[in-house]
Parts: structure tokens; sequence; C-alpha cells
């Protein structure tokens, strides 16, 4: 991925500043520079902070999915586990009946795929078992339950997934966006102190629109 600079905000803060000028002398830059240098610029910035809100917004509803996936995590594990004390309740420590229901397995409820487990094995088990299953006072319509739990968790999961892999691809458009306006700033400032060599309190108005501080690394672990 491409690497920025600047912090988003200072070249927000400092770009909506060089846009004022670049309109203003336009004319006298625009023999120095590409033709889409400015015209990628001027529609780059707003283009960055729209961006900028969308990406806020993506991560906003990831996280928003991952606490529902968590919850209704949380509820189905519970529910695998009442099932489970039902058959143990019944069945000696010794019988196979409670190896069939999965009781002896962890169930870590921070885990999707071991919550769907042992739901899976619970149906499973009660389906190819129903004497055992009854004896252990599971319905039919339990099963029925048990599988609308089942698809309601995988259904939690697929969504974060995608709450996941939006705010991923809204922060990589945005990063892209944010390169392309950093090096079009760079580009038009330096190409300014040519332009306003006579003029230097011009020159200096350009060179201040440039991010005096560099954006924090992240540390290594």
């Amino acid at each position: 991925m491409p690497v920025t600079k600047w912090s988003v905000e200072e070249v927000l803060r400092k770009g909506v500043q060089l846009s004022d000028l670049v309109t203003t002398y336009r004319a006298d830059l625009a023999p120095r520079l590409d033709a889409n240098v400015i015209e990628g610029f001027l529609s780059d910035l707003p283009a960055l902070r729209d961006e900028v809100s969308r990406v806020s917004g993506a991560h906003l509803e990831k996280a928003g999915e991952t606490i529902r996936q968590d919850d209704v995590a949380r509820e189905a594990a519970r529910t695998a586990i009442t099932f489970r004390e039902a058959v143990k309740s019944t069945f000696s420590r010794k019988s196979p009946v409670r190896a069939a229901f999965g009781i002896g397995g962890r169930i870590d409820e921070t885990k999707v795929g071991s919550v769907a487990t042992a739901l899976a094995v619970l149906v499973h088990a009660a389906e190819e078992d129903p004497v055992s299953a009854r004896a252990a006072g599971i319905l039919s319509s339990d099963l029925a339950d048990l599988k609308a739990v089942y698809d309601k968790l995988v259904q939690a999961d697929r969504t974060q997934e995608l709450a996941k892999g939006s705010a991923k691809g809204a922060t990589a458009t945005r990063t892209a966006r944010h390169v392309r306006v950093e090096a079009a700033m760079t580009r038009i400032v330096g190409v300014s102190g040519i332009v306003f060599r006579k003029r230097p309190e011009i020159a200096q108005r350009f060179a201040d629109c440039l991010p005096r501080t560099a954006r924090p690394r992240k540390k290594k672990a």
C-alpha cells in the first residue's frame, strides 16, 4: 500500500489553503505544470474529504457488525450449553450418548466456528438418535430452534466479514487519493517557487501550504 507523508487532517487543512492560491494564480502556474496536475488536485481534494467520511462510516459499520456478531455468538453458545446440560443430566458420565451430543468438548464463545460446531453436533446427534434426544427432553421443535440459531450465527459472521472487506477497500481507496493529493501539493508548491521568484511574498504563501510535521510512523513490534 502507498505510504503517505502527512496526516490526512493536515493535508485537508493545508490543501484548502493551497486550492485557494491555485485558483487565484492558475494562469501563472499552468504553463509550468502538466494540465492534469492542477485539475487532479482540485478534484481530488474534495473527493478525499468525502472519502475520509466514508472510511469512518465503513469502520463504524464494521465495529457495529463485530459487536452484533459477538452478541449472537454469546447467545448461541448459551443455547448450546443449555441443551448439553439437559443431556448431561439424563445420561451417566460414561454414556456414549454424551460424547455423541458433544459433551466434553469446549465451546469458545469468542470463536464463531467453535459455537457453530457445537450447535451442528447437537442437531446431528438429535436427528441420528431421536430416542436419546427425547429422553433428555429435546423435542423436534427444539431442533428447528437450534437450526435457526445456527443460521443466525453464520449470517452474522458473513455480514461481519463483508463489513470488514468494505472498510478495508474504503481505506485503500482513500490512501491512494491521499498520496495523489500530497504529490500534487508538493509539485505545485515546488513550481511556485520559480513562478514567483521575483514575488517572494507570494512564493512564501505557497510554501506555507505544505504541512511541516510528518505523519507518525507505527512502531514495529
